[in-house]
C-alpha cells in the first residue's frame, strides 16, 4: 500500500491538491489511521474521481472514525484545505490497489 499523510500537526491556510495513481488497479481502497483529526467545518480532506475535482467521492473532517473509501479506477485526487485557526493532528491514510481477476477481486500491495 501507498502511505499519504499531512504534517502532524498540519499547517494553517493550506490548499493542497494531490493525486494517487496505481497502474493496473480496477479500484483503489483508502483506509484511514485511527488518529485522523481535523478542525470540523474548517479543515477538510476531500477525495475526487476527476482531476478537475468536480465529482466528490468523500469528505472527511473532525475526529470521528473515518470510514474506508473505495474509488473505481486506478487514479484518485484529493485536496486538503485548512483555515488559519486551530490545527489538529491531521490525516494519514493508505491506498491499496484492488485488481480484478478471473477469480474475483484480489488486493495487491502495489
Amino acid at each position: 500500500p501507498l502511505l499519504e499523510e499531512s504534517e502532524h500537526p498540519y499547517q494553517p491556510n493550506l490548499n493542497d491538491k494531490k493525486d494517487v495513481h496505481m497502474q493496473g488497479a480496477s479500484s483503489l481502497r483508502v483506509d484511514f489511521h485511527t488518529e485522523c483529526n481535523t478542525e470540523t467545518g474548517y479543515d477538510i480532506l476531500r477525495f475526487y474521481k476527476d482531476e478537475a475535482c468536480t465529482t466528490c467521492l468523500g469528505e472527511y473532517q473532525g475526529s470521528n472514525d473515518w470510514e474506508s473509501l473505495i474509488v473505481d479506477g486506478d487514479t484518485l485526487w484529493y485536496t486538503f484545505t485548512t483555515d488559519g485557526g486551530t490545527q489538529y493532528w491531521g490525516y494519514r491514510f493508505t491506498v491499496t490497489a484492488v485488481i480484478a481477476g478471473d477469480s474475483g477481486l484480489a488486493i495487491c500491495d502495489a
